[in-house]
């Protein structure tokens, strides 16, 4: 599957400026700007096609101080999730275990005060999100677990298990609509559609 660099060096050559670096950077703002259009629009027309666009994060925990409290904290800022209407409060399809036998279930710091003196709540497991990091509630031992979700922004990616640099990780988009957007950005840096105006595809756009 191809990378946001392979997309974006692809896109320059087409139009004679492969060895213009500042003009791929402004690409690459772009075909993530696009990419998030294109699966709104998708995800509102099916929202069950959100499965095509998931990706998997490691993210590592470590044990601080948070508010005079002991807690388990990610090591690293978790890339942002798309903005999805169906998925309620929280937009992380799923916080969890690499195995998946162990889920943690989204609460609020303050839900959390009430929820920890409810009955059978030991083996529970929780979550909350707070400035672009994790905290985890009910468990205190450092750990590393799996983030799924709809990244808004690829670039943002950090994983603890990869050493590959975000712009190079197989952009998790389908291979029609990377075609879809090559095509769109190279029309874009001929005519610039207009802001907000809704992105039609026809089909001899596809290539």
């Amino acid at each position: 599957m191809a990378s946001l660099n392979n997309i974006a060096e692809n896109i320059a050559f087409s139009i004679g400026e492969q060895f213009n670096s500042t003009l791929k950077e402004s690409i690459k703002n772009s075909i993530i700007d696009y990419r998030a259009l294109l699966i709104k629009q998708d995800l509102q027309r099916n929202a069950l096609s959100y499965t095509d666009y998931l990706q998997e994060i490691n993210i590592e925990f470590e044990l601080v101080d948070y508010q005079g409290r002991p807690m388990l904290k990610s090591k690293q800022k978790v890339a942002r999730p798309l903005k999805q209407t169906t998925n309620g409060r929280i937009n992380y399809n799923f916080v969890g275990s690499k195995d998946r036998r162990t889920i943690y279930t989204f609460s609020t710091l303050q839900e959390f005060e009430y929820l920890a003196h409810l009955p059978l709540q030991k083996n529970i497991f929780y979550y909350t999100a707070i400035n672009d990091e994790i905290l985890l509630l009910n468990n205190l031992k450092p750990c590393k677990l799996v983030v799924e979700e709809v990244i808004a922004d690829p670039r943002n990616i950090e994983d603890c298990n990869s050493d590959v640099l975000p712009d190079d990780l197989p952009f998790s988009l389908p291979a029609d609509m990377i075609a879809d957007i090559k095509k769109i950005v190279r029309r874009e840096y001929q005519a610039p559609s207009k802001d907000g105006e809704e992105i039609n595809i026809d089909k001899d756009d596809r290539n």
